[in-house]
């Protein structure tokens, strides 16, 4: 299977990273600006709950670390692009000592709503800086966000979108819980996006994804997806 094959007429499957993972924290995002890095270490909890059985424990203290050694000590907030470089070369730890890296990772158009839903579906899961409007702030767990107009305000905040339900609706990852939001909502309130497949991660202990992908395939799927010849 490759990225971008699928017709922009045909409709992509419901589908859901995390295999329903209910064990997301809020890291530490409730007294620092670390949503960044708060994101990253849900992103693993996910994944390797899908793929493990359960989640791979992540200590607080390692993500405040992890975002003060990014900011200089300063809880000045970060940018996703600088993030993923500095995990690239550093990588998060989990609880057991064991580093975890995007590996690989590009930019999404959140404008362009069917390359958005492909690059999800197909990377298992996407980073994405948001706007936080009064009705993001004041929503609670498993609520359900459309965008009625209006000026949705700066992009604040950082979430993980990591799957898609039936209605079209994708699945947001943030403070420990989860919203749902349109498509409409994304390119509204979307300023960034970025696909880091954590390719480790996403691979069972056979050595295959849950699509039944293998670490080689998943690379080529990559290159596919940033427009390369592989």
């Amino acid at each position: 299977t490759e990225i971008y094959t699928l017709s922009l007429h045909d409709a992509l499957p419901i589908y859901d990273a995390d295999g329903g993972c209910n064990a997301y924290r809020v890291f530490l995002n409730d007294s620092l600006g670390d949503c960044v890095v708060a994101e990253f270490a849900n992103t693993i909890l996910g994944l390797t709950f899908a793929t493990l059985g359960k989640p791979t424990p992540i200590n607080d203290s390692d993500v405040r670390a992890n975002y003060f050694a990014q900011t200089g000590g300063r809880d000045s907030g970060l940018d996703l692009a600088s993030a993923n470089d500095y995990w690239n070369q550093h990588g998060l730890v989990d609880a057991n000592g064991q580093l975890h890296k995007p590996g690989v990772y590009g930019g999404v158009d959140p404008a362009d709503i069917v390359g958005f839903d492909l690059a999800n579906f197909y990377c298992d899961g996407l980073d994405i800086a948001i706007s936080t409007p009064s009705s993001f702030m004041n929503s609670n767990d498993g609520d359900t966000l459309d965008w009625t107009g209006g000026r949705p305000g700066p992009v604040d905040h950082c979430v993980r979108i990591s799957g898609k339900r039936a209605d079209g609706c994708f699945k947001l990852v943030t403070w420990g819980g989860i919203r749902w939001v349109t498509p409409k909502w994304i390119t509204a309130c979307t300023g960034e996006a970025w696909a880091t497949p954590l390719i480790g991660d996403r691979l069972c202990p056979g050595g295959q994804t849950l699509e039944g992908f293998d670490k080689d395939e998943l690379l080529r799927q990559f290159l596919v997806f940033q427009g390369k010849s592989f």
